[in-house]
């Protein structure tokens, strides 16, 4: 019973919810005129504790399970070795003087040197910079991440001014900055350099239909750009292009039904973004059968069938077709759960399909079963 002493706090947390519910159950009916808290308010009300304790639960197991495998020697974000193209894999002289930023700063010191006598070392420069980028990021160095990868960009610019092959590199850079920008909240900053991309990409395509696939990740990503800027009527055109692109894509390969199904719930969420709710249903509908039908071939994509499933019952929620939110939402929710009794870790993903759950039992006057499901969770999130 060692886990007790990780929850104490959340426990007390909800008995003196209980309490204060207790207090406010006995003096409402005095100072209002005698009215009643029903049993009904109660439940309600503790439905978005119980939810809030799930979600602890499941984060807290996450990161303890992810500090255990950095115990056990696994490589994360911020190891040189996670990456194999990070060029400190392959510089045995840097690698004996040993890992970490400091080796990461000796390898652009030391490419740096070597562009001054020869230009051929760019690229090597560009990757020691981006590998240096992210032991930054890693540590909080938030300004020098950005200054590191805006180096980064520069190279490829120079780079493609003198070889088109290059130009792939660089619109690839100019999403990264714009990504790194976002992580760093600098939002305003961010639409310019994944704008370009787009533009890079879009002229790639037309002689290199290879292209196709990155065109359509610099679409997504401007799309989100743009919804992070609050400039929701634009996300639209750049999202549904990136249908369009799949649905090309699937004719001539089936194996991109996967990217097909998983634009179109983004171009369903941000049909939702501006209330064009009936066709955002009509259009996860169609994402959700094309997973269901995935699932038959492959039972790895159970777990996007589960997503897509919950963004259904979202979607017919947001239509008031409050009677049949209950059977996806019910459905994610049981394939979550079957995936972590196989031994695979979706606790919280569990979690926000339990919560999901909970809010469309509410949605239909079902308030004790929404608390029974939620004290199930509990249990099984603990147990986990």
């Amino acid at each position: 019973m060692s886990w007790i002493k990780h929850f104490v706090p959340y426990i007390w947390a909800i008995l003196f919810y209980l309490v204060l519910l207790w207090l406010l159950y006995m003096i409402i009916p005095w100072l209002f005129d005698n009215s009643k808290v029903t049993f009904n308010d109660i439940v309600v009300a503790l439905i978005p504790i119980l939810a809030a304790l799930i979600t602890a639960i499941a984060t807290k197991q996450q990161v303890d399970a992810s500090d255990q495998k950095g115990e056990s020697g696994s490589k994360g974000l911020g190891s040189p070795d996670a990456d194999n193209d990070d060029p400190m894999n392959h510089h045995p002289k840097i690698k004996k003087k040993g890992n970490g930023i400091e080796a990461a700063e000796e390898m652009v010191k030391l490419y740096w040197d070597k562009v001054a006598e020869n230009s051929k070392y760019y690229p090597e420069l560009a990757k020691a910079l981006n590998g240096l980028a992210n032991y930054q990021r890693d540590l909080g160095r938030n300004d020098d991440e950005i200054e590191s990868t805006k180096e980064v960009v520069k190279i490829y610019y120079k780079l493609a001014m003198k070889d088109s092959n290059y130009h792939s590199k660089y619109a690839g850079a100019l999403i990264s900055l714009s990504n790194r920008l976002k992580s760093n909240d600098r939002l305003n900053e961010t639409l310019k350099p994944v704008k370009e991309a787009v533009e890079i990409y879009r002229c790639l395509v037309k002689d290199k239909p290879a292209y196709r696939k990155e065109f359509a990740g610099a679409l997504i990503s401007y799309s989100d750009r743009l919804r992070d800027n609050k400039r929701l009527k634009e996300t639209l055109d750049p999202i549904k292009e990136v249908v369009e692109i799949y649905r090309g894509l699937v004719t001539e390969n089936p194996t991109f039904r996967q990217g097909l199904a998983g634009s179109l719930i983004s171009y369903s969420d941000r049909l939702c973004d501006n209330d064009g709710l009936k066709e955002s249903l009509e259009i996860v509908m169609e994402a959700t059968e094309i997973y269901r039908n995935l699932v038959k071939e492959d039972a790895t994509f159970r777990q996007n069938l589960a997503g897509s499933l919950i963004s259904y019952s979202d979607r017919l929620h947001d239509n008031d077709r409050l009677n049949e939110t209950l059977k996806p939402v019910k459905e994610a929710f049981e394939i979550y759960r079957d995936l972590i009794n196989e031994g695979l870790d979706f606790r919280q993903e569990l979690a926000r399909a339990v919560i999901s759950y909970s809010d469309r039992l509410l949605d239909n006057n079902r308030q004790m079963e929404a608390l029974e499901l939620l004290r199930e969770a509990v249990k099984f999130s603990v147990a986990c």
